[in-house]
């Protein structure tokens, strides 16, 4: 009879892996749910076992670089999720994941996982093995639900998670990059117009012999600063832009910049909904897979991506800790949170649904978001173009100015 390789969990949680002969496969499950053994994976062990070998040490498999994408994790979540809603034991939904996957780098990382949960690893401790491929939340969540028996749902409320962080910073970005694009090209246009058409005029103006207003002598003086300077000012920008750099790098600098950013008019409130709507999106996700406040809330302050933001929720944490509720917490730091969240807050925590109140409090950021995103679209390009035009109006007439001038002078 062929030998078959099994994993299975015992009633306390544990992994027990061991070989069994049968006829066939559903006669090693039979056996062992006979024995209160949940079935993980079973395969005949030479093809499974050389299988996990090959993939482990194949030379195609790069031992650096590579990298895997957002949407590659996002598709990781989903469809494991589906396939252990459909009752499929978990090795085999790895291993048959891990032979779609085109990422090589992400293809070694599926095949080091399935080959840790075969010999008996638990699937979270597995993926901690990981940690530039799968978070610290992506643990965690995946914790939380192996040991609470629902991992199809947790991996489930992770690709929706996913999938809407992926989508709104999305949305951001291009909110946020399209100004800056505008105000990039402008600069450029305008160091084009000073460096080339200006010289022009100041050969006429020069055989000339006119006395020039001040305006056009200072944009002369740009000109030639642009043309005979131009690698001192591109070693002031570059020596400024290594300065700031290294002012971001150090935590006083970071948080002085996250703290101001949110100042910027008009941008500034985008951003400042897209950090809350990041907190209490993730913080409402962990809650609800099982994970606990105070771990939540750590987890929750290493994604905030803000230093402002990130100090606020470990200052919460530590609150919490002492014996606060969460929403008090929160209330002792009204400068980073808004009365909407800690009334949302308050009223969850009294009713016991806080994961669902702090979901329905990201729900309402994210349609802020898109709403101001279409205000901020609509301000910025007219502001733009005022400022476009004003600039390169400015520049012409600086230009003109001694023609109309000498225009005057001979009538």
């Amino acid at each position: 009879m062929p030998l078959y390789s099994y994993t299975a969990k015992r009633g306390d949680g544990r992994n027990l892996r061991g070989d069994l002969e049968a006829i066939s496969e559903l006669e090693v499950i039979e056996t062992l749910h006979r024995r209160n053994l949940t079935v993980l994976d079973i395969a005949e062990k030479k093809s499974a076992r050389e299988k996990a070998l090959a993939g482990r040490f194949s030379m195609s498999a790069p031992l650096f670089g590579g990298g895997v994408k957002h949407d590659e994790i996002f598709l990781f979540a989903s469809q494991i999720s589906a396939m252990v809603e459909s009752g499929l034991p978990l090795l085999r939904c790895l291993t048959s994941f891990g032979n779609e996957v085109e990422n090589p780098r992400f293809k070694s990382v599926m095949d080091s996982v399935s080959i840790d949960v075969e010999e008996g690893s638990t699937f979270f401790d597995a993926l901690s093995k990981h940690p530039k491929v799968f978070s610290k939340l992506f643990v965690n969540m995946v914790k939380a639900g192996e040991v609470s028996g629902r991992l199809d749902q947790t991996l489930a409320q992770l690709a929706s998670y996913l999938e809407r962080t992926a989508n709104l910073r999305r949305k951001v970005k291009a909110a946020v990059t399209y100004p800056l694009f505008l105000i990039g090209f402008t600069i450029f246009a305008i160091i084009l117009l000073v460096a080339k058409v200006v010289p022009v005029f100041q050969k006429i103006y020069t055989g000339a012999r006119v006395r020039l207003p001040v305006p056009t002598r200072i944009l002369i003086a740009s000109s030639v600063a642009i043309r005979d300077y131009y690698w001192l000012i591109l070693l002031i920008a570059a020596g400024i832009g290594i300065l700031i750099y290294a002012g971001l790098q150090t935590e006083r600098g970071r948080l002085f910049w996250d703290k101001h950013k949110l100042r910027i008019p008009i941008l500034g409130p985008l951003m400042r909904k897209y950090s809350l709507t990041k907190f209490t999106r993730t913080l409402g996700v962990l809650l609800n897979s099982g994970v606990p406040i105070l771990g939540a809330l750590d987890l929750v302050a290493e994604t905030a991506g803000n230093r402002m933001l990130e100090r606020a929720i470990l200052g919460s944490s530590a609150s919490i800790e002492q014996g606060s509720g969460f929403a008090e917490a929160l209330g002792e730091r009204r400068d980073v949170f808004p009365e909407m969240v800690v009334q949302m807050s308050a009223t969850g925590e009294e009713s016991g649904t806080l994961d669902n109140m702090v979901s329905k409090v990201a729900n309402f950021y994210e349609q802020q978001i898109e709403a101001s995103i279409t205000t901020v679209t609509s301000l910025i390009e007219p502001i733009l173009v005022i400022f476009i035009g004003t600039v390169v109006g400015g520049i012409l007439l600086s230009i003109f100015l001694p023609i109309f001038k000498m225009g005057r002078a001979i009538h």
